[in-house]
């Protein structure tokens, strides 16, 4: 099967069950050992079913032979989804240090590809494994240099930096750069549409700092 063959079937398959979908690809990764742009998309849309089901030691199981081989596979940006994968996996087995180790290679793949599309998305990754850590300092450094790439991204990013932005100035009671913060993340950056839930949680913890009862009242209901 060469990728086009696997693109088209990859699509006919998406209607049929989870279970279904992973013999598909497990019997796709046990016929193809060669390290082939194929062999990346299949092992991160396989780990991916894994993925949505909360099995998050499967993903990394799967992820695995991937990102610590990687330079044997050529250069594609899948292969940062990959490594995206398992950082978030790792992160959700509360492995925020190994989370980060998985954000950090990601980056400099991107950066050593000139892929600065995804230079922001990175540093907005690292930065959400500090604030787990409560390390609100290293994750404004991490946010700010999203920040300044911002500009190379998905407008979309600006709403999950200046809200996490938000949080972590909330937790050092930076108050008057936290309020600035998320009001630049919804009035520039639509955060209440794209991330309405971190919105509302944000801005009740905001509010209530800045003894705003009203506004506070809002967003609590």
């Amino acid at each position: 099967m060469n990728f086009d063959e696997f693109l088209k079937e990859k699509e006919k398959i998406e209607k049929l069950s989870i279970e279904e979908q992973k013999k598909f690809y497990e019997q796709l990764l046990k016929n193809k050992h060669d390290k082939t742009e194929l062999y990346v998309y299949a092992s991160f849309y396989y780990g991916h079913l894994f993925y949505q089901n909360g099995n998050f030691g499967k993903v990394i199981e799967i992820m695995e032979p991937i990102v610590m081989d990687y330079q044997s596979y050529p250069y594609t940006p899948k292969i940062l989804s990959c490594f995206n994968l398992i950082g978030v996996a790792a992160h959700c087995e509360a492995e925020y240090s190994i989370s980060r180790f998985f954000y950090k290679i990601a980056l400099k793949i991107a950066k050593e590809n000139s892929a600065k599309f995804y230079y922001a998305f990175e540093y907005n990754n690292i930065a959400l494994t500090y604030i787990e850590e409560q390390n609100y300092e290293e994750a404004l450094k991490s946010l700010a240099l999203a920040e300044d790439v911002l500009k190379d991204c998905d407008e979309e990013m600006g709403a999950y930096i200046y809200i996490n932005k938000s949080i972590s100035l909330q937790k050092l009671n930076r108050l008057t750069e936290a309020l600035k913060a998320f009001e630049l993340g919804v009035s520039q950056y639509h955060a209440d549409t794209i991330v309405p839930d971190d919105v509302t949680r944000c801005a009740a913890t905001l509010y209530y700092k800045l003894e705003q009862p009203e506004k506070y009242e809002t967003y609590k209901k």
